[in-house]
This record gives structure tokens, C-alpha cells and sequence, in this order.
């Protein structure tokens, strides 16, 4: 499964990045910023499975973040 986390707390990504290193076919893709995260969306080849967000992010509101993906064709 290839995860997005999405977060501006180092501390956090470094959590779930410990905690999807121990999972077998688990890869975790960190962004510490709602820009940082939009480039990783439009620059991946392989769609991520699932998403992490951080609902209080400076930059961007994550709702906004939900509709992204959508808006690049990479969900439906």
C-alpha cells in the first residue's frame, strides 16, 4: 500500500513513518507542507492508496487537500 502523509509536525510523519516501516508492502511518502504535498500528487506515477492529513495545516485547508487528487485525475 502506498501512503501519503501529509503533516507540518516533524514528529508526527517520524511516528507514522516508524509504524509503516515495521508493515510488510506498507510505503509511506511524507510532505510537510499542502504545496509539498500537491507536487508529490502531480509528479508520482503510481497513485497513493491512502492519505494522512493533517486537518489544521498552514497554507491550505486539507478539505481543499481532498479535492485535489481529484481535481488531477489521480482518484475518482
Amino acid at each position: 500500500m502506498k501512503i501519503l502523509s501529509v503533516d507540518d509536525d516533524p514528529i508526527i510523519l517520524g511516528i507514522l513513518g516508524q509504524a509503516f516501516s515495521t508493515m510488510d508492502d506498507h510505503v509511506m511518502v511524507a510532505a510537510a507542507s499542502a504545496q509539498d504535498a500537491l507536487t508529490l500528487l502531480e509528479q508520482e506515477d503510481d497513485p497513493f492508496d491512502c492519505f494522512f492529513l493533517d486537518i489544521r495545516m498552514p497554507g491550505m485547508l486539507s478539505l481543499i487537500h481532498i479535492s485535489e487528487p481529484t481535481r488531477l485525475g489521480m482518484i475518482s
